[in-house]
């Protein structure tokens, strides 16, 4: 079976973009698909720390601007967020979030759990870096995401780097 297409949410793309490592995602299906209202959020300030990597990765196709999900279908949801989840239920392929609010809706309705094959984060992203020998470590990149004010919590980090063997 061929790996499914992935859509992004914001916070993964952000936190990858700066710490300079956008890079992971072609360990993934490419182009990372990443709706307009994400890219907009993610991209619409030129002054931002990790935009200008976040238009060089678009430039070079690792990842593509789709006008595809409904900012309203999930109103608990932000518009990013509901058109990731929405754009990526109706084709089943996998996302890429890391919000916890959106993490923890997806878990709420096994409905979405049904239509999208897979879900994981920029976590999980390192992981698998790790066990295909594109990184020799993850606390790095762990630490680089927590100075960019990326939340982790400190069990995930241990079980992270449990997992890793580190």
């Amino acid at each position: 079976m061929a790996d499914p297409t992935i859509y992004a949410d914001a916070t993964a793309l952000i936190g990858l973009a700066r710490i300079n490592r956008l890079d992971l995602l072609a360990l993934l299906r490419t182009p990372i698909r990443v709706t307009a209202s994400v890219w907009a959020e993610v991209a619409d300030d030129p002054a931002k720390p990790g935009v200008v990597a976040l238009l060089q990765a678009r430039e070079s196709g690792l990842v593509a601007v789709v006008e595809e999900g409904d900012a309203d279908a999930f109103p608990e949801l932000d518009a990013g967020e509901s058109t990731v989840l929405s754009a990526a239920a109706a084709v089943g392929p996998a996302v890429l979030i890391d919000e916890r609010r959106a993490r923890a809706f997806i878990d709420r309705h096994p409905e979405l759990q049904r239509a999208i094959a897979q879900v994981t984060g920029i976590v999980g992203l390192t992981l698998l870096a790790k066990n295909r020998g594109q990184l020799t470590a993850v606390k790095p990149l762990l630490d680089d995401l927590t100075r960019e004010s990326f939340r982790i919590s400190p069990a995930l980090y241990a079980a992270v780097l449990r997992l890793a063997g580190e």
